[in-house]
């Protein structure tokens, strides 16, 4: 399978993996007090887990980059640099306080 194809893509794909999860949690309690004798019927009985499939993770070339720094603007840049040369995920590179980061470095100098 393709990476995302937009950031949002990749969110529903993080929410899918937890959802999964979440499922298993609920089913392994439920069942757990099915079998103490708490419920009278198995709640979870035919119930389908849901399917979720890992993606391959696409990792982008030097050149591509490049050309991805050239278009972005200051702040998408940054985000770029910090996921590439760092390996920040999205969204702790989005979560990143450019001015309280610029005072951390200034100060360390």
């Amino acid at each position: 399978m393709a990476a995302p194809a937009t950031p949002d893509d990749g969110i529903l794909h993080g929410l899918a993996r937890g959802q999964l999860h979440l499922f298993r949690v609920l089913k392994a309690t439920l069942r757990d007090a099915y079998g103490k004798g708490a419920m009278a019927d198995d709640p979870v009985k035919g119930v389908q887990e849901p399917e979720y499939v890992r993606e391959k993770v696409a990792i982008p070339s030097l050149a591509y980059v490049k050309k991805a720094l050239r278009a972005a603007d200051e702040f998408l840049a940054l985000e770029i640099v910090m996921t590439v040369g760092c390996g920040l995920r999205n969204g702790e590179a989005r979560a990143v306080n450019i001015s309280t980061s610029w005072r951390t470095t200034s100060t360390a100098r």
